[in-house]
């Protein structure tokens, strides 16, 4: 099993150097991170390879989960991509119960959203209860995904340096305990 690259991550001020703000929730009751940060390769090349990136939140007194993603450039996923990510939680979501003809209905319409105290307006991919909101402006783009009825209801605003701090450190520990996992593994240290 070949072994997989980690992208060394940057500090958060690396990180807000180069991106500018990263979005995340406020406001509607108390907001806590969902303990994850994310990231992934774009299409515009930053000194770390990080082209966007991904943070979790739990949010409202039912703690419901809400992810967004900020990402350099254009949002490289065509819009199949997007229907089918909300397809298969649709589905995944009722694979004890499943019943044939399985079926899937997916919506797509506007949503305002505030970013950073300023309406905009997300196109917005709908499927069984989940939402997908995605926003593109000429730098950057945003996606939040969150339950559809708490989705409209959502501000976002950046997350200070100290708050990405805390993802970082998060997302170091993760990395930390895969690859103890992974070293772990039968055969770890074999050549592929």
């Amino acid at each position: 099993m070949p072994k997989l690259p980690f992208v060394d991550l940057p500090t958060a001020r690396q990180l807000l150097a180069v991106f500018g703000p990263v979005f995340g929730v406020t406001g509607i009751g108390p907001v806590r991170r969902g303990g994850s940060f994310g990231w992934g390769m774009g299409q515009e090349p930053t000194p770390f390879g990080i082209g966007k990136v991904s943070l979790h939140f739990l949010v409202g007194a039912s703690e419901d989960w809400v992810r967004v993603t900020t990402g350099l450039g254009h949002d490289p996923r065509p819009e199949w991509a997007l229907v089918r990510q909300l397809i298969g939680c649709d589905i995944d979501g009722r694979m004890r119960k499943i019943a044939f003809p399985v079926t899937s209905t997916v919506d797509r319409g506007v949503v305002t959203m505030k970013v950073a105290d300023a309406p905009h307006e997300f196109t917005c991919y709908a499927c069984a209860g989940h939402a997908l909101a995605v926003w593109q402006g000429e730098d950057r783009w945003i996606e939040v995904e969150a339950d559809g009825k708490r989705l409209p209801r959502l501000t976002l605003a950046a997350v200070s340096a100290a708050d990405l701090a805390r993802f970082l450190r998060s997302a170091r520990a993760r990395r930390r305990r895969m690859e103890k996992a992974r070293a772990a593994l039968p055969g770890a240290g074999m050549r592929s």
